[in-house]
């Protein structure tokens, strides 16, 4: 790896993300499925201890929805490494439900143990407005334990 490519890696932490969603989605349904792609390409371990999810309208400045995903087990990469994640980013009637309960709501869709563990927050806009179509931009943050912050946005229609 020529002197660019290394000072390429070290700038982006040396972790890899890759974030895809489907190209468009309802709000009449519950979650939006948000699949992200780590990979160490970096010679030492990497450690990821927080992923953020947010779903944002493109130039209406709102956020209707994000959650905060708290890893109860830190995720270490080895070198070389790649994990892959499904995070069911809460929408509709899943997120507007006042008092969610994210745990119980999680078992009853038959989802992994570690998506009740996450919190959900709310947006600026408020999930009691009437949704929004049109283009929206999710955005995924993943904090390394060495301080390094990496993100990635990715678009999606709301239909």
């Amino acid at each position: 790896m020529g002197f660019f490519g290394r000072l390429k890696r070290v700038a982006r932490g040396a972790v890899k993300l890759e974030v895809s969603v489907p190209p468009s989605f309802s709000w009449s349904s519950d979650v939006l499925p948000v699949a992200i792609t780590l990979t160490n390409e970096d010679d030492d371990a990497r450690t990821v201890r927080k992923i953020e999810v947010e779903l944002e309208k493109v130039g209406g400045g709102q956020r209707p929805a994000k959650c905060d995903v708290d890893l109860h087990e830190e995720i270490h990469l080895e070198p070389g490494q790649t994990v892959h994640l499904q995070i069911p980013l809460p929408v509709g009637a899943a997120a507007a439900a006042t008092g969610l309960d994210l745990a119980e709501w999680a078992r009853t869709q038959g989802l992994p143990d570690w998506v009740g563990q996450m919190r959900f927050k709310q947006g600026a806009g408020g999930m009691g407005r009437v949704p929004m179509t049109g283009r929206h931009e999710v955005e995924v943050e993943i904090n390394l334990s060495n301080g390094r912050v990496i993100e990635k946005r990715v678009h999606t229609e709301a239909v």
